[in-house]
């Protein structure tokens, strides 16, 4: 899964339609084409690489819009557009339970039919409608008592511009 920037995403397409340029690949959307342009082929246009598979591996690629967006990642010498991250999204047999382990995943504890996967409750309250002081306001909580698990952080790649 490669998670891109807006200007790699963009080079990324560059580099793959150059590479099947003499190919008999047709870049085209056929019903956009259809719909739009009444089936002339040579007025519509559509280059859209969602993933690919090549030696047996598929590729996946995502524009990630945060990457691009200015208000969060628009940091002095941090070039987010042009940066992405590629990482594997597979199973593995784990070598010690021999179960099959994801590479990117979420684990959490739990007793039981008791889970601290997510558990939402609401506490106190003047009841609904308009709340006159700060202690007749309705407080929402949150717990949870999960955790990332990331295996084979070596097949990970950050695609750096600098």
């Amino acid at each position: 899964m490669g998670l891109l920037g807006i200007k790699l995403h963009f080079e990324v397409e560059d580099v793959l339609v150059d590479y099947f340029k003499d190919t008999n690949i047709n870049f085209t959307t056929k019903v956009v084409n259809d719909a739009l342009f009444n089936r002339n082929e040579s007025l519509g246009v559509s280059v859209n690489f969602k993933y690919m598979t090549k030696g047996e591996r598929t590729f996946m690629f995502k524009r990630m819009g945060n990457f691009s967006n200015p208000k969060t990642y628009g940091a002095t010498d941090y070039d987010m557009p042009s940066m992405g991250i590629f990482l594997p999204v597979n199973k593995r047999k784990d070598p010690m339970s021999k179960s099959m382990v994801e590479s990117i995943g979420v684990r959490y504890r739990g007793l039981g039919k008791y889970s601290r996967r997510m558990e939402v409750w609401n506490v106190g309250g003047a009841g609904e409608g308009l709340k006159v002081t700060e202690f007749d306001s309705k407080e929402t909580y949150q717990r949870c008592h999960i955790g990332a698990h990331f295996r084979g952080g070596n097949q990970f790649v950050l695609v750096d511009p600098s």
